[in-house]
Formats: C-alpha cells, sequence, structure tokens
C-alpha cells in the first residue's frame, strides 16, 4: 500500500503564511508526515477517477487580509486530502459576481456582524431556505432540506421570543449536522479611537462599535476639534445611489443621510427614530406612528406619504441587497396624516428590528421623478442626496472620502457633539493608526490583530475588542459533485484546524465557528451542537465510508459510478 501524503505540511504552511507579511510563526509546530499513508487504495484503479480539480476563491490580500489568509491556510490543509485546487484571488467586484453566479467550488466568505444580526433572519433564513436556492437568492451554498425549511419558517414567523429562540437554536443544529458551510472562526470587532479630541466613547454591539449613530451621540468633544474622522481601508462597491445600495458600509452612511422608522440602540435594540411608536395589531399588521415636525433638508415635511412611497418603491424597483429586507412587506395604508398601517405577506417578527431599521424613508418629491425618468433608478449617476437624516450630504471624492455636516433641524441635532463627519478611505491600515495617534483619524475600525496591537499601545488610543456577530466560512455547493454526500463536507471540516486559524491570524482574538451564530449573540446562539475538530484521521475515515480513496501520489480518487449515499441528516 502506498504511503504518501499530498500537499504541504505544517511548517512549509507557516513558512508561506510568514511570507506574506501576514502572520507570524507558530512555536513548536512540526512537520514529517510525508511517509504516512491517509487511506484506503482501489482494489482496482480502473474503477476509479481523480476527483476534479477544485476552484478555491478568495478575495485579494489588500481589499481583505483575513479572507485572504483563511484561504491560503485552508486550501492548503485541504489539499492534504489529496483535493487538488486552483486558487482564484479576485477582487471585490469579481468576488461578488461569482458568489451571485454559483462560479466556485470552495469560496473564503463571511456574514458581516451588524448590529441587526442579532436578529438572525439573514444567517438561518435567507442564507439557508430552499426558497433563495437559486441565482437571485442568498442560499449561495444551494442548501436545501423540508425539514430545514419548516423549522427557519417557524422561527421567522413565532412571536414568542422563547419558542423562536427554540426554532433558532433547531435550525443552528441542523446546521451544524449538515455543514452546508465549512464554518471558521468568529473574529473579535477589533477597534480604535483616539481620546484627546473625543472621550466617552461607548461601544455597539457588534461589527460597528463606534460607527454608528447612538455611539457618535455619545462622545463628548475634549478637544475642541468639532470634526470627527472615521478612518478606513473599505472602499464602498456603491455610492451614492441608493437604489443602487450593496454592502454594510455604504447602508450605513445612507443612515446619516436618511433616517430609518428605528434605529438600534447600544445593546442592539429597537429605539424610536422617525417612527416614535410602532404596535403589532396582529401577526401580520403593524402601525408606526411617524415623529411630528420632521423635514428633509431642503424644508419639505416628512410624511407617511413618503414612507408608503419608499417601500412601494423598493418592492416594485428592487435593490438586490435589501431583498430579503423587502420580502415579507406586501402593502401599506395612510391611517391619519402621523400613522401607517404596514401588511406583511406573512409573519415576521423581525419587522422592526431588521426591515423598518435597514430601510430609510425616501423624499417621494425627489425620486419620483427619477424612478420615471430612468429605466431603473439606480441609474441616476448624480443623485439629488437630500434626506431628513442627521447629517447633511456635502461632499464625495470617489477614493478619497465623503464629507457630511450636521443637520441642525434634526431631532438629535443637539446629541451631536461635533459638526461634521468624514469618512476617508485609506491604503493601509498602518497609515489609519499613524494618523489616529496624531490626531488626524478619530477612530477606525476593520483592524487586524497586529494593526490592534500596535493602536493599544499608543497612549492617546482607546482600542478594544468587541465580541464580534462576524461569521467567517467556505463556501462549498452542497448540490455539485462529490459536496452532494454530508460525509464529504464533514471530512473536509475536519480537516481544517480552527484553532490554527483563530491563534496565528486572529491572535485568540475571537472564536471557533460552529455554525452561522456567534456566541455574542447570546439569546439565539446553540453551543450543543456537532463539532468537527482538527482530525486528519477521522478526515479519512469519513472519506472511506463514502466510497473515496488515494491513489500512490496520494491524489484522492472517487469511483467512475459514484453517486451520494448521505444527502442530508436529520435532527434525532
Amino acid at each position: 500500500m502506498p504511503r504518501n501524503i499530498k500537499g504541504v505540511n505544517r511548517r512549509e504552511f507557516i513558512v508561506s503564511t510568514a511570507a506574506s507579511g501576514a502572520v507570524v510563526g507558530l512555536a513548536g509546530c512540526t512537520g514529517g508526515g510525508d511517509d504516512e499513508a491517509l487511506g484506503a487504495t482501489p482494489d482496482d484503479e480502473d474503477d476509479y477517477e481523480p476527483v476534479p480539480e477544485m476552484e478555491f476563491a478568495s478575495v485579494a490580500q489588500d481589499e481583505d487580509a483575513l479572507r485572504y489568509e483563511v484561504g491560503n491556510l485552508a486550501e492548503r490543509q485541504l489539499q492534504a486530502l489529496g483535493i487538488e485546487t486552483n486558487r482564484e484571488v479576485v477582487d471585490v467586484g469579481t468576488y461578488s459576481d461569482k458568489l451571485n453566479d454559483r462560479e466556485f467550488d470552495f469560496m473564503v466568505a463571511a456574514w458581516t456582524g451588524g448590529t441587526e444580526r442579532l436578529f438572525p433572519y439573514y444567517n438561518l433564513f435567507y442564507s439557508f431556505h430552499s426558497q433563495f436556492a437559486n441565482l437571485e437568492g442568498g442560499n449561495y451554498t444551494m442548501f436545501e432540506s423540508e425539514e430545514y425549511d419548516e423549522m427557519v419558517e417557524n422561527f421567522r414567523d413565532e412571536p414568542d421570543e422563547s419558542s423562536r429562540v427554540e426554532y433558532a437554536q433547531n435550525c443552528q443544529e441542523i446546521l451544524a449536522e449538515n455543514v452546508p458551510i465549512i464554518f471558521t472562526v468568529h473574529p473579535d470587532a477589533l477597534v480604535a479611537a483616539n481620546t484627546d479630541s473625543f472621550d466617552n466613547w461607548q461601544e455597539m454591539t457588534g461589527l460597528y462599535a463606534y460607527n454608528n449613530i447612538p455611539s457618535l451621540t455619545e462622545i463628548e468633544n475634549v478637544g475642541g476639534d468639532d470634526q470627527v474622522v472615521f478612518g478606513t481601508t473599505e472602499a464602498l462597491e456603491t455610492y451614492p445611489n441608493f437604489f443602487n445600495v450593496t454592502g454594510p458600509d455604504a447602508l450605513r452612511l445612507h443612515a446619516f443621510t436618511y433616517d430609518p422608522l428605528v434605529r438600534l440602540g447600544l445593546d442592539g435594540g429597537p429605539i424610536p427614530a422617525a417612527g416614535e411608536e410602532w404596535e403589532w395589531i396582529d401577526e401580520t399588521t403593524l402601525d408606526v406612528t411617524l415623529r411630528s415636525g420632521m423635514t428633509f433638508q431642503d424644508g419639505e415635511p416628512v410624511t407617511v406619504d413618503d414612507v408608503a412611497f419608499t417601500f412601494d418603491s423598493i418592492q416594485e424597483e428592487g435593490i438586490p441587497y435589501l431583498g430579503s429586507d423587502i420580502d415579507p412587506y406586501e402593502s401599506s395604508e395612510i391611517l391619519d396624516d402621523d400613522t401607517i398601517r404596514f401588511n406583511l405577506s406573512n409573519p415576521f417578527s423581525g419587522f422592526v428590528q431588521i426591515t423598518l431599521y435597514r430601510i430609510p424613508i425616501l423624499p417621494e418629491h425627489i425620486w419620483s421623478d427619477a424612478i420615471a425618468d430612468h429605466d431603473h433608478p439606480s441609474e441616476w449617476s448624480d443623485p439629488d442626496m437630500t434626506g431628513s437624516g442627521p447629517f447633511e450630504f456635502i461632499d464625495y471624492e470617489p477614493g478619497t472620502q465623503i464629507v457630511y455636516e450636521k443637520n441642525h433641524d434634526h431631532y438629535l441635532a443637539d446629541e451631536f457633539d461635533f459638526e461634521q463627519f468624514v469618512y476617508r478611505l485609506y491604503g493601509s491600515q498602518s497609515a489609519i493608526i499613524g494618523d489616529i495617534e496624531n490626531g488626524d483619524v478619530t477612530f477606525t475600525q476593520y483592524m487586524g490583530a497586529e494593526h490592534w496591537n500596535q493602536a493599544d499601545d499608543i497612549e492617546n488610543v482607546r482600542a478594544i475588542s468587541n465580541p464580534g456577530l462576524d461569521a467567517h466560512g467556505i463556501w462549498i455547493p452542497n448540490n455539485e459533485g462529490p459536496f452532494r454526500d454530508v460525509r464529504f463536507r464533514k471530512a473536509l471540516t475536519h480537516a481544517i484546524d480552527q484553532d490554527e486559524m483563530l491563534q496565528i491570524l486572529l491572535q485568540g482574538r475571537g472564536e471557533q465557528a460552529k455554525h452561522p451564530i456567534a456566541p455574542a449573540n447570546e439569546r439565539y446562539y446553540n453551543d450543543d451542537v456537532a463539532e468537527y475538530p482538527h482530525n486528519i484521521d477521522r478526515s479519512v475515515e469519513l472519506l472511506e465510508e463514502a466510497g473515496f480513496r488515494w491513489n500512490g501520489e496520494g491524489d484522492l480518487l472517487m469511483p467512475t459510478d459514484w453517486q451520494p449515499e448521505v444527502e442530508y441528516i436529520p435532527l434525532e
């Protein structure tokens, strides 16, 4: 029996990734293992063929260093099973296209942990319900299960919180057992702020610890600087046209210009915004009372007609990024000058926390003409950015910065202890750290562990490691080739060393992932699910059970007539 392992050993990986400049060496690691067999060889090689080479895609290092390095590590660990891969490093735009078109075998991806993810509708429903297993939906791995669909619909619909939590935790159990995604890590949100100019920093739950309206109303101006500068390396995919919004950063910037009906407080719970109060009439009917006296920045009043116009327009015209948010909305009724009734097509217990938070109010008197004049309003290349929000859009230099000034007519105006907010784009985190220290940048986020450690050593900088809601993983096509068998997916998961990712790439600042819900989401997180510790022997056992073998060169083989035998494992 041949005694070869294909791929690279652990020391080779360390050398490779250290050379990339993103990680430090791991003391005490051992190489070797090249002379041990992986598993059984075929009785007759004519009955087997190599598992086809697979495309392994991730974004480029300068666009997302963590996902790039996770790709490096994971690819080499999967290659150690005898799986041939072809690495493709792409820009963010190409990455999105490949994900939407399902053109990948392995794709390093993540759910961004905005505070609204405390209600895990997107992570559980939109990402895994069979309804969205198509080119227009968000179920990119094409996972399908009638049992899961029923469970996650119960989660979506259930008004009672304790029952809803139970449904959500059952969903996590199903996902952990069937591994539609190779879950990897939940990174902490690493942020830093200069304390010479502003103090009393209070973090919001999740990734956007300081880059949110409630946190910015809390900071106190102690240095006399009227400008808050957010330094970031995250370029916006699309901005400023709201009908073309893509990505959480652009959506948050729109919340500066436009008012949503609700905002989320520092603890993630919904608080009044343009909507002063709301009341569920039944499980599909919600009445919202509009805050009185609000105006758009051009002086026109904000009315319930603007609210109805916004929701109707987004549903009719379509904004793919907000597709799951608007999906439950069926219609609205104007009950009086201050009250609007939302009618939902199905019960959705997250409608206030998600939909009313993520969809702001657009002025009908501006956007009605744009809709009439364009095939789609996203084609308006130089949109009028008048809104009713707490900040007025002043200037946009693509690739450089966006400038906003405080709207003194806004109901929150007195809560902000500064006059101007600047979203400033940098080429590197190192440059941001330098400008935080000298006061040219007020705060930043999306920090890697190395840069965060640097910031933590600076006297006038407050650096915090905020428990993250992000969920990272490797997306795989559940409906194609060997991925159709759960045992193949489990074998891949056992081959991934999550602890190594956590300790090397995150320097311990995060958690290992079991499913798409992070431990920081204490209400919904289920810790009692199937786990897949790094164990190559167990990977080999599972692959052998599923019919796979290895040739003398260590390549993974599959029977020429191979068919999946275990396509789904139900709840017990």
